[in-house]
């Protein structure tokens, strides 16, 4: 998915564009203590994906918006 420069510099993770290509996982990602997103228009998982005390998040939308914070805002 496309990011712009300005938004990724001011932390603000706005996606969008999904394409038409696929994000196929068959191994093991792991983020101890942070985050996995797999963001596109077609996710699949046939391997593992772990994230100790962390998050993940599978994605398939035009447009997506993270919020790392956790705090609910942009």
């Amino acid at each position: 998915m496309d990011i712009t420069d300005a938004d990724f510099m001011a932390n603000q993770y706005k996606f969008s564009a999904a394409g038409n290509g696929t994000i196929l996982n068959r191994g093991v990602i792991r983020a101890d203590g942070g985050y996995v997103a797999l963001l596109g228009a077609n996710i699949n998982n046939e391997g593992v994906i772990a994230a100790k005390l962390g998050s993940v998040v599978l994605g398939c939308r035009y447009r997506v918006t993270l919020d790392v914070v956790g705090d609910g805002f942009d």
